[in-house]
């Protein structure tokens, strides 16, 4: 059975004592059922509408395309896309929609009945494809239901939202909209790219209150703050109009937008007497609103555009003051294109065999704005050029960038089309308008070959480079003003809070992630980052949308567009709730770590690690959460781990206490330090929840690490740095004083078979703190611990380094022992093998796990590995010498099984006995030149 709604029953004919009541219930039933119907059909429209399944459902039924498996996983994700109630979370990922249809017989074949009928009503009320069952929690919350949409959640979002706003990123907007104010830019046209939960549309807001701003909502659906304008989104996106008919109407819309707003400020007392007289208005905020009323225009038309607004819905002056520009905007639309009213351009030309629309005549439209101009700006000079004077705020603009068809499906547009053509028109006056969007950035501002204006392609204009300065910290900031704010509701679930907006959706204990979950989890832990700049074609697209998909939805954060709009620049940053909230949902057990990171690094264009550095982290982060979690609860106290308890987590059972605990320095400065492993650092801690990646080795000075270790981050160092790849900062209690001090734990990786189970010195010489300037040369620096990663070998062992005993002769020509100190003390610590036997974290069922971990971590080139096996030898025989695979070779050379050359090779030995005779003669000595070559 589903758990979806179903229709009512018919009922059965009333007897003639049944009151008129079941009369009612037979009407109401009626009406239910018709309802239940229409939104089954309205629901299998929208499917209909996408024209690739369009495409589809005609090449089945003309017997042109036979329906497969890559139709089937289609049709599920736009079933799914569409569906209300919603399916399970995920379905709309193909990957994920795929992995279902495979699982579950029947549901392929059913999925090709329902095209045929053009009826999707079965798949969506498959029992298999619904979310979990509500059902009440100890907290007397229902399960799936969200935190946001409980009243005391509500309750604190608003009350934080009044809060004085952190910061000056409204300073910082205003500079750079002016600095790109050019005359050789397409439209003043700004989109503001950051993810949910950033402050774009606070950061609006207190733009408002300087600056005259026209603000509009357009978020799809009724979820978050402040509430979206629902009719002008679903005006602006109204279909049934081609291409040149929507460019009329967003001209109109402006042209209306500004007639109204010209009649609102006019009179400087309209706006305080709208206030005054509105009979929708609260009495109590109505006299709040009146008592604190503002001296600045911008500032009482943002009073004129907020107040009474709730929750739920916009204020009734704004719910007014856009119903009266649509009406307005309806007319005008339809006088435009009565008059044909166009400039360049002739309407019955089929658009799509013409370049984009040129000029409309917008005399009207600039008449109206030398009068609304002046009244904002009594400086507003026509032919002058000015500072940005009033801006049109369009929140949450994605939502206008859905392709729209028209008959012919090779022609497409979006709203978002008509509303640039039409920005274009006023770009003559100081009018900017923003576009906020968590979604991908060249929606609004592509790179210039992609772009669908012509001047653009030709050099000519170009747009405005994306906005995403918004702060992370003044985030942190945020989530302490709710905790303030909100009763203690909101403060038991602060947590449970972040991790919703954390996944973008309800979540309970138990729950399965998509592989895009959980890389919002994992990368809040490990720093995990993209690197899509090496990949072309169907991988660069793919990895370029999973990294918008993160920045869209799971709060990574988009630092900027690199130069020519080709890629954006994302990081999961620092934040201590959300790792907080990470660490909670990786607690289960059904939640493996290393299985995740395997699935994640599938992905084309991640960033891996080539020493294994990655895998490193995620042994790290599992020990840590073992010794945090011992209570099933993480608490303030488990945050702080004792060095001994880490470090006796860290290995397989034993091995601590047999190889470690009783083992002294391997480097030793004072004899003070001569202590074992135990008693060195009984009083040491570590408060590390997760990494970040660093990108200069400056910040591995102890000044640095200190303010991490405040974070409770660890460090990723840069790529390619000298000697350390993972930095841990301790605080160090010297057992002889008591003073504390900052230490570190260095590890080393190695992804290489080469480095087995012997340990090499010098990988440790590298790891000096002085060299690596953690330490400055004149300090007297407290003991250190280094270790050496060697995942890749055969064997597991642990191995502690012994410091060599040094000698000096004595008068009487006797040796004697005689202490000679070195530059600082450490501990070093040799371990081999990522499996069970070496690490207390990994269970012998994941020793595979890791191995396959370590094989996708080397960043062998996928143009060696074609998908057909049986080609694979012979392309690698194209490129001579390029890895160590046998193909490469074989041509020319022959490899034994362990990658050696064989010596049997007879041009190999021809080869040899010619370059002997050529350095015997260049070399003279033979006999010496012999020497070294054996």
């Amino acid at each position: 059975m589903s758990n979806r709604s179903q229709p009512p029953p018919d009922t059965q004919p009333s007897s003639s004592s049944q009151s008129t009541n079941q009369s009612s219930t037979k009407k109401l039933l009626r009406t239910t059922r018709r309802t239940y119907f229409e939104d089954e059909r309205r629901q299998d429209r929208e499917v209909m509408k996408n024209p690739l399944i369009a495409m589809i459902l005609r090449g089945v039924k003309s017997g042109v395309d036979k329906f497969d498996i890559e139709l089937a996983v289609t049709l599920l994700s736009q079933i799914a896309a569409t569906a209300n109630p919603p399916l399970l979370p995920g379905l709309t990922d193909c990957v994920y929609s795929r992995k279902c249809i495979i699982e579950n017989d029947g549901l392929f074949n059913l999925l090709g009945e329902c095209l045929q009928k053009e009826s999707f009503s079965e798949v969506r009320s498959l029992e298999i494809l619904q979310p979990a069952r509500p059902h009440l929690s100890s907290a007397g919350l229902a399960e799936g239901e969200r935190i946001l949409n409980t009243d005391p959640s509500i309750e604190a979002t608003i009350k934080s939202w009044s809060h004085p706003f952190q910061g000056k990123i409204d300073e910082i907007l205003y500079e750079y909209i002016t600095m790109h104010n050019d005359p050789d830019i397409y439209a003043r046209l700004l989109p503001i790219v950051q993810s949910s939960g950033m402050g774009k549309s606070r950061l609006i807001d207190e733009f408002s209150k300087r600056h005259f701003v026209v603000p509009f909502n357009l978020r799809a659906g009724h979820q978050g703050y402040p509430a979206p304008d629902s009719a002008v989104l679903e005006w602006l996106t109204c279909r049934g109009f081609k291409s040149h008919e929507s460019d009329d109407r967003f001209s109109a819309f402006l042209t209306a937008l500004f007639e109204k707003i010209l009649k609102v400020i006019d009179d400087p007392q309209f706006i305080q007497q709208q206030i005054s007289d509105s009979p929708d208005i609260a009495h109590t905020e109505k006299e709040v609103a009146l008592q604190n009323y503002p001296k600045s225009l911008p500032e009482q038309f943002r009073d004129f555009m907020t107040v009474g607004q709730t929750f739920d819905k916009q204020g009734p002056l704004r719910i007014n003051f856009y119903a009266d520009v649509m009406n307005r905007a309806d007319e005008a639309s339809r006088l435009l294109y009565s008059k044909q009213l166009y400039r360049g351009t002739d309407p019955q030309t089929t658009p799509s065999k013409k370049s984009p629309q040129g000029r409309f005549n917008t005399e009207v439209l600039a008449t109206v704005l030398r009068q609304v101009l002046p009244k904002i700006n009594p400086s507003f000079l026509p032919d002058k050029e000015h500072a940005p004077i009033l801006c049109l705020a369009f929140d949450e603009g994605h939502t206008l960038s859905q392709a729209i068809y028209e008959t012919d499906p090779s022609t497409e547009w979006t709203a978002f089309t008509s509303l640039r053509r039409a920005l274009r028109n006023i770009r003559p006056f100081p009018i900017w308008s923003f576009l906020s969007t968590t979604g991908n950035s060249d929606q609004f501002a592509p790179p210039r070959y992609r772009d669908t204006s012509n001047r653009i392609l030709r050099g000519e204009l170009v747009n405005v480079k994306p906005f995403s300065a918004l702060g992370f910290d003044h985030m942190a900031r945020k989530w302490s003003t709710r905790y303030r704010v909100g009763g203690d509701d909101v403060r038991k679930t602060v947590i449970k809070f972040a991790i919703e907006k954390l996944l973008c959706r309800s979540w309970q204990p138990g729950m399965k992630l998509t592989v895009e979950e959980q890389f919002a989890v994992m990368s809040r832990r490990l720093a995990l980052d993209f690197n899509t700049t090496t990949l072309s074609g169907a991988d660069r697209i793919e990895a370029d949308a999973n990294e918008m998909v993160q920045v869209e939805k799971y709060m990574r954060v988009c630092l900027g567009v690199k130069a020519g709009f080709e890629s954006v620049v994302t990081v999961a940053a620092s934040e201590p709730i959300l790792t907080e909230a990470a660490a909670t949902v990786m607690q289960h057990s059904n939640f493996k770590s290393c299985q995740a990171l395997r699935r994640i690094l599938e992905w084309p264009g991640m960033s891996k690690g080539d020493r294994g550095e990655v895998i490193t982290c995620n042994i790290t982060i599992d020990t840590l959460d073992r010794l945090m979690f011992q209570t099933k609860q993480l608490e303030s106290e488990s945050l702080i781990v004792p060095v001994t308890s880490y470090f006796e987590a860290l290995f397989a059972q034993g091995i601590y206490n047999e190889r470690i605990k009783d083992h002294v320095p391997s480097m030793l400065n004072t004899m003070s330090q001569n202590k074992s492993f135990a008693e060195t650092f009984k009083d040491s801690r570590i408060y590390v929840t997760h990494f970040i990646k660093i990108y200069d080795s400056n910040v591995l000075s102890i000044e640095f690490l200190l303010r991490l270790a405040a974070r409770g981050a660890g460090v990723l160092c840069a790529d390619n740095q000298f000697g350390i790849d993972v930095a841990l900062p301790m605080l160090y209690k010297d057992p002889n004083s008591g003073k504390e001090f900052v230490s570190v734990i260095m590890k080393q990786s190695k992804n290489d078979f080469r480095y087995s189970d012997k340990p090499i010195d010098f990988l440790f010489d590298k790891m000096s703190p002085f060299d690596l300037r953690i330490f400055d040369k004149l300090f007297d620096p407290p003991p250190v611990i280094r270790m050496v990663y060697a995942l890749a070998s055969s064997k597991s062992e642990v191995t502690t380094l012994v410091r060599g005993a040094r000698t000096q002769p004595s008068r009487k020509k006797k040796k004697k022992y005689a202490f000679q100190k070195d530059p600082y003390t450490s501990f070093d610590i040799w371990c081999a093998q990522a499996s069970s036997e070496t690490f207390g974290t990994i269970q012998s069922e994941d020793n595979e796990t890791y191995n396959e971990l370590l094989r996708l971590s080397k960043n062998v080139p996928k143009m060696f590995e074609p998908e057909e096996i049986s080609t694979k030898e012979v392309v690698q025989s194209m490129y001579p010498g390029a890895t160590s695979d046998p193909g490469h070779w074989n041509s020319f050379v022959k490899l034994s099984m362990d990658g050696r050359i064989e010596s049997s090779d007879k041009g190999l030995r021809e080869l040899e006995s010619s370059i002997g005779e050529s350095s015997m003669t260049v070399g003279g000595g033979s006999k010496k030149r012999k020497s070294a070559s054996k």
